[in-house]
């Protein structure tokens, strides 16, 4: 359990050390990696709405 602990530490450590180096780059990264998840989530909403809509037509 201690080595995950290490683990977790250095890739703080190595996030702090990226944030540091450019924060611009940093949060270019977190702006797409956030604008990735929302459009995945959007994508699955309608996909579920499509297939709701399917089911509902079909019975």
């Amino acid at each position: 359990m201690q080595d995950l602990g290490f683990k977790s530490q250095k890739r703080h450590e190595m996030d702090l050390s990226i944030r540091s180096e450019d924060e611009a780059i940093f949060r270019t990264v977190n702006k797409r990696y956030s604008q990735a998840r929302s459009t995945l989530a959007r994508a699955k909403f309608a996909l579920r709405r499509f297939l709701l809509w399917v089911y509902v037509r079909s019975h």
